[in-house]
């Protein structure tokens, strides 16, 4: 996987190619959102990691039934959180839905967004 380059966007590229850097491969591949609506933005959110850039805040995610989950839980429960939000589901209890929002939290403040 040498030839597999991300950008400081997020985006995935294949250098292989002789345009390479034309057309990336995902241009999603790697990247914070702030709101996760579809399992495509949750992954890229997963493989952005855990802090914030700048600042190296920790990041959590925030459900629709307000829960916080931590990046450590959300990769555990992956395929509950991505069906979850595939099909909007928000019971509470099995299948928490991952429609929602991620925040970061500075020492000794609340959440900030």
């Amino acid at each position: 996987m040498n030839h597999l380059f991300v950008s400081s966007d997020g985006a995935l590229f294949d250098t292989r190619r002789a345009d390479w850097s034309a057309t990336p491969l995902r241009a999603d591949y790697r990247r914070t959102h702030r709101e996760i609506n579809t399992t495509i933005e949750l992954r890229a959110t997963l493989r952005a990691g855990p802090c914030a850039w700048p600042g190296g805040y920790p990041l959590y995610f925030i459900t629709d039934d307000g829960e916080a989950l931590s990046f450590e839980t959300v990769r555990a429960e992956y395929r509950q959180c991505a069906y979850s939000a595939r099909n909007e589901v928000s019971d509470g209890v099995a299948h928490r839905s991952v429609r929602h929002q991620l925040w970061g939290c500075r020492p000794y403040l609340h959440a900030f967004g």
